[in-house]
C-alpha cells in the first residue's frame, strides 16, 4: 500500500495554477519589454531611413539643377566674341522670341497653357540663360527655366553669306554643322529684339570643302512658323548650332511632392512619349530661388541676392527690349532652396511647423509645413550656383 500511494503521489507532481499564472505574467512582461525595444528600434530605423532617403534625393536634385544652371547660356551667349559687322551676335539672341515646330505642330509660342505645375508659365518664351518664375512665396513654389545648347562645335554664331532659301541657309563655311542638329536663326534687332526660328539640319548632310549651302529638313524644319518665314531673314542674320539635344526646360514642384521637368522642345504629354512634363525627383515639398546680381558692374564683391519680383519679374526680364537684356546680363548667380519631405510617416509630429530658407540673406522665405503631414520628417537644403556663361556678359 505504501509503495502504491508513493507511486500515485509521484505521478501527481507538476505545476500548480499559481505557478502557471506567475510564469504567464513573467512571459507577458518580457514580451512587452521586447516589443518596446523592437518598437523603438523600428522607429529609429524609419527615421534614419527617411533622413537618408531625403538626403540622397536632395543632393541628387541640387546636383542636377547645378549642372543645368551652371551650363545655362552655353552656345547661346558665346557669339559676343565672334561678331561680324557692327552688331554683336549676342544682341540677336538674348531676348529673341523663339518660334519652333515639331512634325508640323507649333511648339513655341505655346498655343495653350502648359500642363501643371507649369500652367502659370508664359506662352511666349524668349532666349535667356536662367529665369525664375515667382510662385508668390510662401504659398507657392518658384519655377526655374534654363536654356543651353550642346552643339559642341561651331557654338559661336555664323553670319549669313547670302540670303536664305526656303529650305537652306547660305553660310561662309559649314565647319561644325552636322546632320539632324538644331539651329537657331536670328536677325538684327530694330527697336526690340526680333523673333528667332529653331530649324533642323537635313538628315544625311555632310559638310563638303568649299560648300556654302546648309540644307534644312527633318522633324523640326518648317519654312514658316507663326507667320515668321525663313525667307524674311536677311544677309545680316546669324545662325547658331544648338546640337542634337539642346536643353530648353522648366523645373517646378507639383502634386505629391514631386519635382517635374518640362521640355520646351517636346510635344505635351498627350502627344509625346516619354511624357512631358516628366517626373524629375520626388520627396520635394517646395522649391524657391533668388537671383544673385552685381550691384557694381564687374565687381564680384558687390554680389547681392534679390527676389524674382519688381525689376526682376519674369515678364519684365522677357520683355525683349535692350533694357530687359541689360537686366538679364546683371544676373550672375542663382541661389536655390528646397524643402524635402520624407515619404514615411512617423508616430511623432514635428515641433516646428515652419522652415526658413535663405536665412543668411535679406530675402528669407518662411515655408509653412502642411498641417495634415506633420508626422513626416522635413529638411531644408540650399546651394548657390554661379552662371558660368553669364559671367562673360
Amino acid at each position: 500500500m505504501k509503495r502504491s500511494r508513493l507511486t500515485i503521489k509521484k505521478h501527481q507532481q507538476g505545476v500548480s495554477l499559481v505557478e502557471m499564472l506567475v510564469a504567464m505574467l513573467i512571459g507577458l512582461v518580457v514580451s512587452l519589454a521586447v516589443y518596446g525595444v523592437l518598437n523603438v528600434n523600428e522607429g529609429r530605423k524609419r527615421t534614419t531611413t527617411s533622413i537618408n532617403d531625403i538626403d540622397k534625393v536632395g543632393i541628387y536634385t541640387l546636383h542636377q539643377l547645378d549642372q543645368s544652371i551652371r551650363s545655362a547660356g552655353s552656345g547661346l551667349l558665346s557669339g559676343v566674341k565672334s561678331s561680324i559687322g557692327t552688331t554683336d551676335a549676342i544682341d540677336h539672341t538674348l531676348g529673341c522670341q523663339m518660334n519652333a515646330a515639331l512634325n508640323g505642330t507649333t511648339l513655341l509660342p505655346a498655343s495653350k497653357s502648359l500642363a501643371a505645375p507649369f500652367s502659370n508659365a508664359p506662352s511666349n518664351f524668349r532666349i535667356a540663360p536662367v529665369i525664375i518664375l515667382d510662385g508668390a512665396a510662401p504659398a507657392g513654389d518658384d519655377i526655374i527655366m534654363t536654356m543651353s545648347g550642346n552643339g559642341g562645335l561651331s557654338e559661336t554664331a555664323s553670319k549669313f553669306y547670302d540670303a536664305p532659301q526656303t529650305d537652306s541657309l547660305s553660310l561662309p563655311n559649314l565647319a561644325g554643322f552636322y546632320e539632324k542638329a538644331l539651329v537657331l536663326i536670328t536677325k538684327p534687332p530694330s527697336n526690340n529684339i526680333s523673333p528667332c526660328l529653331i530649324e533642323q539640319v537635313k538628315t544625311g548632310f555632310v559638310a563638303q570643302v568649299g560648300s556654302k549651302t546648309l540644307p534644312l529638313g527633318g522633324a523640326f524644319y518648317q519654312s514658316t512658323i507663326n507667320s515668321i518665314a525663313l525667307s524674311s531673314f536677311d544677309i545680316d542674320s546669324h545662325v547658331i548650332n544648338l546640337g542634337l539635344s539642346p536643353a530648353f526646360q522648366l523645373f517646378g514642384v507639383g502634386e505629391n511632392s514631386t519635382l517635374f521637368r518640362y521640355d520646351l522642345l517636346s510635344l505635351p504629354s498627350s502627344d509625346s512619349t516619354p511624357p512631358n512634363p516628366s517626373q524629375f525627383a520626388d520627396s520635394i515639398y517646395q522649391m524657391h530661388a533668388l537671383y544673385g546680381i552685381y550691384t557694381t558692374v564687374g565687381d564680384p564683391t558687390s554680389l547681392t541676392w534679390v527676389t524674382p519680383t519688381g525689376d526682376y519679374e519674369a515678364s519684365k526680364l522677357l520683355a525683349g527690349t535692350s533694357a530687359a537684356n541689360a537686366t538679364l546680363a546683371s544676373i550672375k548667380a542663382i541661389k536655390i532652396g528646397i524643402v524635402m519631405q520624407a515619404s514615411l510617416p512617423e508616430k511623432d509630429v514635428v515641433s516646428n511647423k515652419t522652415i526658413t530658407l535663405f536665412s543668411g540673406t535679406d530675402q528669407a522665405v518662411t515655408v509653412n509645413l502642411p498641417s495634415n503631414a506633420l508626422n513626416r520628417r522635413y529638411k531644408a537644403l540650399e546651394t548657390a550656383i554661379p552662371l558660368r556663361n553669364g559671367l562673360m556678359l
